[in-house]
């Protein structure tokens, strides 16, 4: 069975979340709770609380058909690369979400990370442009 495939209205529910993650009235992405000691002396690390805005954006692209496989090693190199993203069609795209949602399983933390480096900014303004045709059949 063939993976679902996003939408234009998948993309533009994922480049409505521009302002709510990056606009003036963005929540930080992530709240750290305090550290603290068990009665052993051991360091407890909470992991952070997300924003709604976090929260909704990862339900969204597990939920809306933009999970897929992917490489770890190639997506992070992606996503760390601004031309590599500049061009990404859309399936590059997926995989690159996918790492992002999946990234926070093996780091606490990683969301917070990859939204306040600009690299989920990045993804969407692409997927923005993508939206607005100003590209060449970004499906392939």
């Amino acid at each position: 069975m063939a993976e679902r495939q996003p939408t234009a209205q998948d993309i533009r529910e994922l480049v409505a979340f521009l302002p709510r993650l990056y606009g003036e009235t963005a929540a930080p992405s992530a709240q750290w709770p305090e550290t603290e000691e068990d009665e052993d002396g051991v360091l407890i690390i909470h992991p952070p609380k997300y924003s709604e805005a976090v929260q909704s954006f990862m339900e969204t692209i597990v939920n809306r058909g933009w999970m897929g496989s992917y490489d770890p090693t190639e997506v992070t190199n992606m996503l760390a690369d601004e031309a590599a993203v500049g061009k990404a069609k859309l399936p590059e795209i997926r995989r690159m979400l996918t790492a992002v949602v999946r990234g926070e399983r093996f780091c606490d933390g990683w969301w917070a990370n990859v939204i306040e480096s600009g690299q989920v900014r990045q993804l969407l303004e692409r997927l923005a442009e993508i939206e607005q045709g100003s590209v060449d059949d970004p499906r392939k």
